[in-house]
């Protein structure tokens, strides 16, 4: 993770309690993951940083970020242990919104 101090900045001024960074070149900035093209970074101050990556670029999302939890998902439903995905992409936004409610946000 890069530059949290600018995230937590961001999220003051918004008066948020979270962050969830779809554009890929914001995604690129915080991580330094190169081509990040449909990643998503959940930022909460003081809680998780989980970057959601399409499964194919797990291993060089793994490879290539420090200082967060690498969640792969899946465009189409493959049995749950493929590849270790354990998010579908239709299911990617209501998984982030139980994370958030876990935490109390």
């Amino acid at each position: 993770m890069y530059f949290e101090g600018k995230l937590r900045s961001i999220a003051s001024s918004r008066g948020v309690e979270a962050l969830l960074l779809t554009w890929e070149w914001n995604v690129f900035y915080f991580t330094r993951l190169p081509r990040p093209s449909g990643s998503y970074l959940l930022w909460v101050p003081g809680g998780p940083r989980r970057l959601y990556v399409p499964a194919l670029d797990y291993w060089r999302a793994m490879n290539s970020v420090e200082g967060v939890e690498v969640v792969p998902y899946s465009t189409y439903r493959i049995p749950g242990a493929y590849f270790g995905v354990e998010v579908i992409y239709e299911d990617l936004a209501a998984e982030v919104v139980r994370e958030l409610r876990g935490l109390g946000v």
